[in-house]
């Protein structure tokens, strides 16, 4: 066995020794982090910023079957690290429900701000894309009953729902294109229209076994969006 009797190499020894340690420490822990991060965007969410805490992982909605795409999260989080409102901001709409649901039932850093997810939706499963016209799935925002309610106006003790038509794009990638309203009951209205309308939910249309972009007249009402009847 070596001993060391030299003091002056001992006292060098010392703090090689504790800063080996140290980087050993921390790229343990970055290596760690990274395994963390890329467990999480393997499993469909990725977050944007560095206040992830817990991340709910969103259920890949039954009518959306064979489709993908990524869908991003805008929320609020308050000082315990829940969150307080959650809203897709781009992406396919179909995806929108089920992404905003998972984000509300996460956690984060208490107080963060301008916290962001991105959602990738994919179930491996290729779609039929049998000749069909479009599918605009008729629901209410359930997040956004305030803003529907601006779109009621009260008429002495009658309450009267705004009903418009609107010109709108559906992509092929299931995201809305252009949006132009072309009647509407009331004036004032148009913009509230137009963010609405990009929340669609809607399968594309195929044609020729390919999905493809149409523009279709979409009719709005109490009950939400929906093409008119034949």
């Amino acid at each position: 066995m070596l001993i060391n009797r030299n003091p002056v190499m001992k006292d060098r020894l010392v703090p090689f020794l504790f800063m080996t340690v140290l980087a050993v420490s921390v790229s343990a822990a970055v290596a760690q982090t990274k395994q963390s991060d890329a467990a999480q965007s393997a499993r469909g969410v990725k977050p944007l910023d560095t206040h992830a805490g817990t991340l709910v992982q969103p259920e890949h909605p039954s009518r959306a079957r064979g489709m993908h795409g990524t869908v991003q999260v805008r929320l609020n989080v308050d000082q315990r690290g829940e969150v307080t409102a959650a809203l897709a901001i781009s992406g396919p709409g179909i995806f929108y429900e089920a992404a905003e649901q998972a984000a509300r039932k996460s956690k984060f850093a208490p107080g963060a701000r301008g916290v962001r997810l991105a959602y990738t939706f994919d179930d491996h499963i290729r779609e039929e894309c049998r000749d069909r016209d479009v599918q605009v799935f008729n629901r209410k925002e359930r997040h956004a009953d305030n803003v529907w309610d601006l779109l009621t106006t009260t008429r002495g003790t009658q309450s009267v729902s705004l009903v418009a038509r609107l010109s709108i794009k559906f992509l092929d990638t299931g995201e809305i294109g252009e949006v132009e309203v072309v009647a509407a009951s009331s004036t004032g209205h148009e913009r509230t229209l137009l963010n609405l309308a990009h929340r669609i939910a809607f399968v594309p249309a195929c044609a020729n076994g390919q999905r493809t972009t149409v523009t279709k007249i979409v009719d709005f009402d109490e009950y939400g969006f929906h093409l008119p009847a034949r």
